[in-house]
């Protein structure tokens, strides 16, 4: 998420910015799309659906990245169809199921204080990725 405007820029996009926004903008309505399904379809088919779609989309963004090194057959289109799966992926069900189930995992008389930990280390770790991510690329 943190690299969608690089990914969109490696894979020629003219404007890598405005890709960006309509990739967040994605974002944002298949988290409220998740709101709607998490009832109805369940939370561990959600998980089921989306760990795939994400794990497929790395599979296919890693093909993408490798076949353009080495000379092989890779349309810019294809960044984008694995950018796209992997927002959809992590809008419907990694992204908002988590937070859901953390409410509901914690007995009542700890559930602050270890949500308060589960999501201080999910943002330290965020942050730490983050920043190391580029020096790693080497």
């Amino acid at each position: 998420m943190m690299y969608t405007t690089e990914i969109c820029e490696q894979a020629q996009m003219e404007n890598a910015e405005l890709a960006t926004l309509v990739a967040m903008a994605a974002q944002v309505l298949f988290t409220g799309v998740s709101c709607l399904l998490m009832e109805r379809a369940g939370r561990r088919p959600l998980l089921v659906f989306a760990a795939s779609c994400t794990a497929a989309s790395h599979l296919v963004l890693s093909y993408y990245y490798c076949a353009r090194a080495w000379g092989w057959w890779a349309p810019p289109w294809l960044a984008m169809l694995a950018l796209s799966a992997f927002i959809v992926g992590f809008s419907l069900g990694l992204g908002p199921v988590p937070w859901l189930i953390l409410a509901e995992i914690f007995p009542m008389d700890v559930r602050g204080t270890a949500a308060s930990l589960a999501t201080a280390t999910n943002w330290t770790c965020s942050f730490l990725v983050t920043l190391l991510f580029e020096p790693l690329q080497g």
